[in-house]
């Protein structure tokens, strides 16, 4: 549901409902598929990345001689995620005999990963909703007991200013009414209160820790240098957001988030066999 509320029907980058993928799957045809295998599928627009012990110069032989004349006969032109503004709003979907529910909620954002507030709205996601020990983990899970798991996540493009900052919540359908409660309480007080230095710290190292672990490993460092390279960057803008990430002050990540989090502007999905458990 949150999905096909971010881009319009008929736009490319736009999601089908589940009877419109089914019809489209039944409509399409081998020919089709093999048409625009033969149009678009091909190595002259991809990147490689490779890490570890290799022969550099016997790495791009075999590439040439396996890849090289493989050409696709369509231009590569990359779509812009430039979604339409999401309407605030609550919508509740019966999911019959389903013995959880699922609870998900969207905030679209004018936001680039090269934006000044990035780092601080990053580090702010954390502590709302990035680990085990955050906030909305700790009211839903911890003090509340009614959630199986919940956080937050925040997404920017490399290339535009579109984000999208989404929570989440696994939870019995009986328990509707407290987890609005909850998220709703939770949320105003990060607005209202901020966070606190203690907070920072701890999302600070966390962070920095897990992007070491992260260059420490060949697909993880081989991963980023394949997208990297698609948005012209090096390892120089890894060490730039690490000093980014120590340098962004308590008052930078508060005042981060008071501008661009509003929680009414959220668009809330709350999927669950609710029916029955007001019967129940």
């Amino acid at each position: 549901a949150l999905a096909l509320e971010v881009y319009p029907k008929g736009d490319i980058r736009a999601t089908r409902n589940l009877d419109e993928s089914i019809a489209a799957l039944k409509a399409a045809k081998l020919s089709q598929v093999k048409q625009f295998h033969t149009q678009f599928y091909g190595a002259n627009h991809s990147e490689f990345a490779l890490v570890g012990d290799f022969d550099s110069d016997a790495v791009k032989t075999q590439l040439h001689q396996h890849f090289g004349h493989w050409k696709s006969t369509k231009n590569y032109a990359r779509l812009k995620a430039m979604p339409k503004p999401v309407k605030a709003q609550a919508i509740q979907l019966e999911a019959p005999d389903k013995a959880n529910a699922f609870f998900i909620a969207g905030l679209p954002l004018l936001l680039q990963d090269t934006d000044a507030d990035f780092i601080p709205l990053q580090l702010a996601n954390r502590i709302l909703g990035g680990g085990t020990k955050s906030r909305l983990m700790d009211r839903l899970r911890q003090k509340d007991g009614i959630s199986y798991g919940a956080g937050s996540q925040l997404s920017a493009s490399s290339y535009e200013p579109s984000a999208m900052w989404v929570l989440y919540a696994l939870y019995a359908p009986q328990n509707l009414d407290k987890l609005k409660r909850g998220v709703e309480e939770e949320l105003a007080k990060f607005v209202k209160d901020g966070v606190t230095a203690e907070e920072l710290a701890d999302a600070k190292k966390a962070w920095q820790e897990e992007r070491k672990i992260a260059r420490a490993q060949d697909a993880s460092l081989a991963a980023s240098h394949v997208a990297q390279t698609a948005a012209n960057r090096t390892m120089a803008f890894a060490e730039k957001n690490d000093a980014l990430i120590e340098s962004s002050t308590l008052d930078e990540v508060n005042a981060a988030i008071r501008k661009a989090f509003d929680p009414r502007n959220f668009l809330n999905v709350y999927a669950g066999d609710f029916a029955n458990a007001v019967k129940n």
